[in-house]
């Protein structure tokens, strides 16, 4: 990601050590299996990313990592003022809901 994204949809992410954002489908393909900072899904809508989740079979994000993916996307100058972050335990279920900020 670029900041010249204009795509809509669903895609999973992953944030690569050196800050790279990758989307596309499944995690590990994305980063070739290596180590991540971040990973899960995204929903993008008008070019703006609108939902973002810890979700990823692979990598397993636990919720305190997850809690820092707006300041992990905000800190590599990513806007996500409109982007809802859902926090999923390791059963599934809705740990956190994070709002956007106004």
């Amino acid at each position: 990601m670029n900041g010249n994204v204009q795509a809509a949809g669903r895609f999973d992410f992953v944030v690569m050590d050196s800050g790279e954002i990758l989307l596309g489908r499944k995690h590990t393909f994305l980063s070739k299996g290596a180590d991540v900072i971040a990973a899960g899904e995204l929903k993008i809508r008008d070019g703006n990313i609108v939902g973002m989740n810890n979700l990823s079979g692979h990598y397993l994000p636990n919720s305190d990592v997850s809690s820092k993916y707006l300041d992990i996307f905000k800190a590599l100058n990513v806007d996500v003022s409109k982007t809802h972050l859902k926090i999923y335990n390791s059963q599934g279920q809705i740990k956190n809901h994070i709002l956007p900020t106004k």
